[in-house]
């Protein structure tokens, strides 16, 4: 990561630390930092802590939200956002095989 962002506020640790709290692998919150904010450098997350961008807005999309108290802590948000839809993702794949095995209902003409 130092090779990618060496001026980023977000490290490595942090990433890896985050990862192991929601479970997840740390080079795809990695991949989702560096893609999003360049690591807290760039967008809204690099001026609140918010390196994922993590409900920037209010529900209306019109005002920006306040962002977190540390770096630490936006890293967390990311992480546990990544958590959820990983979960989202994995309840559908758990299904699929159902879809396929569905019986298959004759068009109307």
């Amino acid at each position: 990561m130092s090779r990618v962002a060496s001026k980023a506020p977000v490290t490595a640790e942090m990433v890896k630390t985050s990862a192991e709290k929601y479970g997840i692998q740390p080079e795809v919150l990695a991949a989702f930092l560096q893609a999003d904010s360049g690591f807290g450098q760039r967008g809204l997350g690099a001026g609140n802590m918010n390196p994922g961008n993590v409900g920037q807005y209010d529900r209306l999309g019109t005002q920006a939200v306040a962002g977190y108290k540390s770096w630490q802590e936006g890293t967390d948000a990311a992480a546990e956002n990544l958590a959820k839809r990983q979960s989202a993702l994995s309840d559908v794949m758990d299904i699929s095989p159902m879809l396929t095995e569905m019986p298959q209902i004759p068009a109307q003409e």
